[in-house]
């Protein structure tokens, strides 16, 4: 399993390291959220372990962004036990919450446990399905979702480049009006209200993924029924 290890302590990173890569993973560590963005799309981890206490930017902030990849498994790595940083850590979407020091047999378990979920959803993924014309989309477990136009377009130009960046040129210009014209804060608001809206209707989390100053891109099996109304 590739697995990223982000720990700003680096004799603890390095020990971590050291030891998932002799379980027989393909292990890499980095110290902060910046280093670990520059490295994604390089190395393509499975799963994070991912420290709290990060300089910068703190690990249940990156846990929160790093959520939005639903492939993805997250373990939160802390030297603090208190109740409301493991609520704040599951509600950011971590699926694991680890006290250090770390016990080895503990993290080899939830890494095990984690690999036989992820293989599971891949043997059993389905494609998402945009049906433009009746502005609805349908969920792998079947679940449709109804869209408004305007979520209907940006989903289609996000489906017609599948797993590559729609730029927030391309998305505004989707819905037919002038880019320099748009305010593009309205993107941000209008995706966020999508999520929640098929979160809270099929039940599972919608696999767009903000990439910073970029734009967006669609990250799962997607399809397109048919063209725009």
């Amino acid at each position: 399993m590739k697995i990223a290890v982000v720990e700003d302590h680096l004799d603890l990173r390095e020990e971590l390291v050291y030891f998932l890569n002799k379980r027989g993973h393909s292990s890499f560590g980095v110290s902060n959220g910046i280093e670990l963005e520059q490295s994604m799309a390089r190395e393509n981890p499975e799963l994070v372990l991912l420290d709290i206490g990060l300089p910068g930017e703190d690990g249940i902030s990156l846990a929160k962004k790093l959520s939005e990849n639903s492939g993805l498994g997250i373990v939160m790595l802390t030297a603090r036990s208190g109740s409301e940083d493991r609520v704040q850590s599951y509600e950011a979407g971590a699926d694991t919450y680890l006290v250090k020091p770390v016990n080895y047999r503990e993290l080899e378990a939830v890494i095990q446990r984690a690999a036989m979920r992820l293989r599971t959803a891949d043997e059993h993924v389905e494609s998402w399905q945009l049906t433009p014309r009746e502005r609805v989309i349908t969920a792998p477990n079947g679940v449709k979702v109804p869209l408004t136009m305007t979520e209907t377009r940006f989903l289609s130009a996000m489906f017609s480049r599948h797993e590559k960046i729609a730029s927030r040129q391309q998305l505004v210009e989707a819905l037919g009006v002038d880019f320099l014209a748009y305010d593009d804060r309205r993107i941000e608001v209008g995706i966020s209200r999508l999520r929640k809206k098929v979160q809270d209707t099929t039940d599972m989390p919608l696999p767009v993924k903000a990439c910073r100053n970029l734009g967006y891109s669609f990250n799962a099996p997607c399809s397109i029924r048919g063209g725009l109304s």
